[in-house]
């Protein structure tokens, strides 16, 4: 577990108060930042589950796709709240479980899977379960999970909210307002730094980074509020 992953959970913990957080792993994260994860916030629950290896009798090619299934079985199962392992929670996202699908929008005609708020059995996520049967690109990292996605909210807007900038801001193609900029950040729900996981970030190095990125850093592991 790296520093990144240690912010995101306890960010989870500190902003949105859960009740209790899941981590479903085949393997138990290790190393300086999981003890003290595992020390700090008592609410975490490890349960195992291999990587889905098929969907609809079709083998899946990569492990995002496997996540991708994985998260939306889980949802679909037990309702909740889906973060990836690098997203900081900045402002609660009770006002999104409401609905019974939240999910942000990039700028393009995209949907982003990392974060996903769902009731159990949600229509949405049957239908973008469903999906994958005829239409699932092997090759293609985020089709189904992201442009497949967005199609069927198009089709029934009735299922899902989208949220086109709370919880994606600042998105895919806005790396220079995340890593270059300070941009207003405190009203978004999170920031999802979006694959750029690091080893050298560590509390002394954003101490001293005048960007986005040290700013929420701070704000969660300093308390700079």
């Amino acid at each position: 577990m790296l520093f990144l992953h240690y912010i995101s959970v306890t960010s989870a913990y500190h902003r949105h108060h859960p009740r209790a957080i899941w981590f479903h792993c085949n393997h138990i994260p290790s190393g300086l930042w999981w003890d003290r994860l595992w020390n700090e916030v008592p609410i975490i629950q490890i349960r195992h589950l291999a990587p889905p290896e098929y969907i609809h009798g079709q083998r899946l090619a990569h492990m995002y796709h496997r996540a991708d299934v994985a998260k939306m079985e889980l949802l679909l199962r037990y309702g909740g709240i889906y973060l990836d392992y690098d997203v900081v929670v900045i402002n609660s996202l009770n006002p999104l479980r409401s609905y019974d699908v939240t999910i942000g929008q990039e700028k393009t005609e995209r949907l982003n899977f990392g974060v996903v708020i769902a009731r159990h059995g949600a229509p949405f996520l049957r239908l973008l379960h469903l999906s994958y049967k005829d239409n699932y690109r092997p090759k293609d990292w985020d089709y189904n999970c992201a442009v497949v996605a967005y199609r069927i909210y198009q089709n029934h807007s009735e299922l899902v909210h989208v949220e086109r900038r709370r919880l994606t801001t600042p998105d895919w193609l806005d790396r220079d307002l995340l890593w270059n900029k300070a941009i207003e950040w405190r009203d978004l729900y999170v920031v999802h730094v979006l694959g750029q996981v690091k080893t050298r970030f560590n509390p002394n190095n954003v101490r001293t980074m005048n960007n986005t990125f040290g700013q929420v850093m701070r704000f969660i592991f300093y308390r700079e509020f």
